[in-house]
């Protein structure tokens, strides 16, 4: 198995093009089972993918043992003979701790590849990952963008190695010691009842059930490719100044779920739900029109679609399909991409 794990790890990284021999690639480490794991792997094959090795840590500070999981982190890459660097987020309390969690994170991450001369940021997201981000996005009615599942590569370059590796290959690689976040076990949080109850079941009925789903989330990728091929040639020429000319340009109401999603990256805001869709799908009909979902603004007026950031944070009766918007009341997970 273990043969095989390397194998997957270093064909992805080499068919993908995730990085170049001689490169650096920082690989963000919580100190748990799957990260430990990814990190011994990547040190075993960097002698033939050629690359160098870091590690970058963020302490999310939202359990009390984060502190003593930095400093496990760092035993480790200490351990190793490779650079290490953390960063401990100041989050307060509020609407969308999860998702401001995760931006933080990744520009944290970002900023500590820079400081160690890494070329690329690696998480240890894996098969079982995406398979349960499919499950999870597939109940919520997601459209084919987020079907896609976890990216082999990120827009800002992040990228995931391990996607063709279950949980089990990659855990087999860690070290005794780890330390977990015990918000990874609470069953009150969707993604983790899904993992203990739903998974399981589902692998007892169909066995293979993991791999497939990751397949099933790689063929929908190369599908919204397509997609974003179209979205680039069709609409990048028609968008000026924050407005779509949509002058000229035949849509039928299946067509609103990509100008939002166009929409929505070029004003930076996250991806909209099927709500907002649907909405846009009936402004395209009328003269003029306004759609309001998570972080963004739509209005139309005659053949022009004006998109803008709101200055509230979430206008009531927000339409938004987060990953991971699972958490209880007052609690928060640290975000799973």
């Amino acid at each position: 198995m273990h043969r095989r794990t390397l194998d997957d790890v270093r064909s992805a990284v080499r068919d993908h093009r995730l990085w170049l021999p001689g490169q650096r690639v920082l690989l963000a480490c919580s100190g748990g089972a799957d990260s430990a794991g990814a990190l011994e792997l990547l040190r075993r094959l960097q002698r033939t993918l050629g690359h160098g090795l870091a590690v970058g840590h963020v302490d999310h500070g939202l359990w009390p043992g984060s502190a003593a999981a930095a400093q496990h982190v760092s035993k480790l890459a200490d351990e190793l003979g490779v650079p290490f660097a953390v960063r401990r987020l100041q989050l307060r309390d509020g609407p969308d701790l999860e998702a401001r969690a995760r931006a933080a994170r990744y520009e944290a991450l970002a900023e500590m590849a820079a400081k160690l001369g890494c070329a690329v940021v690696a998480t240890a997201h894996h098969a079982d990952d995406q398979a349960e981000t499919l499950v999870l996005r597939l109940a919520r009615g997601a459209g084919v963008d987020a079907l896609a599942g976890i990216r082999r590569r990120r827009d800002d370059g992040v990228v995931r190695p391990f996607l063709g590796v279950t949980r089990a290959e990659l855990r087999a690689w860690a070290p005794t010691a780890v330390v977990e976040d015990p918000s990874n076990a609470d069953p009150r949080f969707a993604r983790n009842a899904l993992r203990q109850q739903v998974m399981p079941a589902l692998a007892e009925v169909v066995p293979g059930a993991v791999a497939g789903l990751a397949r099933t989330a790689a063929v929908l990728a190369a599908h919204e490719g397509e997609l974003a091929r179209w979205r680039d040639r069709v609409l990048k020429g028609r968008w000026h100044d924050g407005v779509l000319n949509l002058d000229g340009l035949s849509l039928v109401p299946a067509d609103a779920a990509e100008l939002l999603r166009f929409l929505a990256a070029r004003v930076g805001a996250p991806q909209p739900g099927q709500r907002a869709i649907a909405q846009l799908a009936q402004v395209l009909s009328m003269p003029r029109g306004e759609v309001r979902c998570h972080r963004l603004i739509v209005l139309k007026e005659a053949h022009l679609l004006r998109a803008m950031r709101p200055e509230v944070a979430r206008p009531q009766g927000a339409d938004y399909l987060a990953d991971g918007g699972d958490a209880p009341h007052g609690r928060s997970q640290p975000p799973q991409e």
